[in-house]
């Protein structure tokens, strides 16, 4: 069922990309929330279509479960902002789809492991490091996303950046439960702390490319400080996957 159910996911989410990067700015709720999805959606729609590409052409081979679960990650973060800010009913429909599905497919290929890879190659004080790490990151854009949250109750910040921080702190559970589980040498926490890496990549990976492209698409300068400080950070997710990348496959 999972063989089916992953890749249907995210063809699905192909799909929503698409639409909802090539709709007009009239179909989301305001300009401001056009102006920082429909870049976002296309950058989705890349990514998730060169994944499709190369796991057809690779479809012989066995898959990197890793990545998949990564790729339903990102599916699951990308979905709430879609549903909300753009009034198509499509789209509306398809973000639903899309999140509750790769959600429970998730979940799903966790249940249904039955002889969990629990990387006898990682010495205690490597798993520590990946996990305090994870952890960190985990308290630190949960609690900026709850900030954001805030100010948005109160009226300072948009419900752009409320409904981002939203799709923040889901994802940042995630990465606590899988923090703790890889620290406590629990099986989702085995399983599912290289996909957290490698999601949290792509989506830096993602923002990098956001940051540089859309001001020549709205027509301001290029945020250089922004830049360098989200690629500096971005090491701190890149490094980490490479090495597990090696210890774990």
């Amino acid at each position: 069922m999972n063989k089916i159910a992953e890749p249907t996911v995210q063809f699905l989410f192909l799909i929503l990309s698409i639409i909802a990067a090539i709709l007009p700015s009239g179909a989301y709720i305001n300009h401001e929330a056009w102006v920082n999805l429909f870049l976002t959606n296309i950058i989705n729609g890349f990514i998730t279509g060169f994944y499709l590409l190369a796991r057809f052409i690779l479809r012989n081979k066995n898959p990197l479960e890793s990545l998949q679960r990564a790729m339903l990650l990102v599916v699951i973060y990308s979905c709430l902002p879609v549903f909300v800010l753009i009034a198509n009913p499509i789209t509306r429909i398809l973000s639903v789809v899309c999140f509750t599905g790769a959600f429970a497919v998730f979940i799903l290929k966790t249940v249904h492991i039955h002889d969990a890879k629990l990387f006898p190659k990682l010495m205690n004080r490597g798993r520590l490091l990946f996990s305090i790490l994870l952890l960190l990151f985990s308290a630190g854009f949960l609690a900026r996303g709850v900030n954001v949250i805030w100010q948005y109750v109160i009226g300072i910040s948009e419900i752009t950046d409320m409904l981002i921080s939203i799709s923040d702190i889901t994802i940042c559970l995630i990465w606590g439960i899988v923090g703790v589980g890889f620290m406590r040498n629990k099986i989702f926490g085995d399983l599912n702390v290289l996909p957290c890496f490698i999601q949290a990549s792509l989506l830096f990976i993602g923002l990098i490319i956001f940051l540089v492209i859309n001001p020549l698409v709205i027509d301001t300068p290029v945020d250089m400080e922004a830049v360098i400080v989200i690629t500096g950070m971005s090491l701190f997710f890149f490094i980490p996957t490479i090495i597990l990348l090696k210890k774990i496959n």
